[in-house]
């Protein structure tokens, strides 16, 4: 069953919701439900570390995580480095 949350960055300006579902092969898939708008910066695939974004959005990490606990530490530090992204243009 997946479990979703949200997170607030540390900064306090931004709030990304994922679900966390396990796959048939051991990972876990983080799904991005919901995030701030990339406000005019390149959102593909390659710039935001996503895949399916044409249709439901998930973060490209590897290695892929294996346990939820590690899936949530992803998930934050990618909502971390694209709050960054979104604000000063650095990639990650």
């Amino acid at each position: 069953m997946p479990y979703t949350g949200t997170y607030r960055t540390k900064s306090g300006r931004s709030y990304f919701r994922f679900s966390y579902e396990d796959q048939y092969d051991g990972e876990v898939r983080i799904y991005i439900l919901s995030q701030p708008s990339y406000r005019g910066r390149p959102s593909d695939c390659h710039s935001t570390h996503r895949y399916g974004v044409s249709s439901r959005p998930y973060i490209c990490y590897e290695p892929a995580p294996t346990n939820q606990s590690d899936a949530i530490k992803i998930s934050k530090a990618w909502a971390e480095n694209t709050e960054k992204y979104i604000e000063y243009g650095r990639s990650f």
